[in-house]
């Protein structure tokens, strides 16, 4: 119940700060009047009328609906695949490899749905159902160059993932080779900061990718 209730809290949370993170990042990009989108429309009105707050609820339903999709998805998909690879006797390991870019290609399609139907939620106001099918309508329409932004930014956050982990190495060593305290929290530190500068550069260009192939119309 409690490891419930811990997982039911996380992913509230997540999406949440998926949500204003967001917000966050089109208020330092959205400065101009002809990148008017729904939510400058929506701040605008705020700052105008103070007890007019953002659709924060409204906005966090949808997206959560999203991202329990994008999980149940991935983790069905992974599941048939093993199935389908266990059933075959696992085979030679050219039949695992396959299977695990099988899986690797469906989760990042899955993964860059989430994330577009995400920005049609909160950048255009769209419902859910309307937000999804722009998203599938996007990444069919635009497939060369999602793909090929897909496969540049997650081969960046790859190698940037492998210099993170080598500090987490250099932590855990210095841990276990009981080296002084201050080196150990400098690692440490260096980790968390190395994984934040990640994560928001990852998410920061997906949002200009996002943003300058999908424009606004009147």
């Amino acid at each position: 119940l409690i490891f419930l209730i811990g997982a039911i809290t996380a992913f509230l949370l997540l999406n949440l700060i998926k949500i204003m993170f967001i917000v966050v990042v089109h208020n330092l990009l959205h400065r101009k009047k002809d990148d008017e989108c729904s939510l400058c429309v929506q701040i605008k009105e705020q700052s105008e009328n103070l007890s007019t707050p953002l659709p924060y609820f409204e906005w966090l339903k949808r997206v959560m609906m999203a991202s329990a999709l994008t999980i149940g998805l991935t983790a069905g998909i992974t599941l048939a695949a093993n199935m389908v690879l266990g059933m075959s006797g696992y085979g030679s390991p050219i039949a695992v490899v396959v299977n695990l870019l099988f899986v690797a290609v469906i989760a990042c399609i899955i993964g860059t749905w989430n994330i577009f139907t995400s920005y049609f939620v909160v950048l255009h106001g769209l419902n859910f159902q309307t937000a999804s099918a722009a998203a599938v309508d996007l990444i069919t329409k635009h497939a060369r160059r999602v793909a090929e932004f897909v496969i540049l930014i997650s081969v960046i956050y790859s190698a940037s993932v492998l210099v993170g982990n080598a500090f987490i190495q250099l932590w855990q060593f210095s841990l276990l080779g009981k080296s002084d305290l201050f080196a150990s929290i400098l690692f440490m530190l260096i980790s968390m900061l190395w994984l934040t500068m990640n994560n928001a550069l990852f998410n920061v260009a997906f949002f200009i990718f996002f943003d300058k192939t999908v424009k606004a119309t009147p």
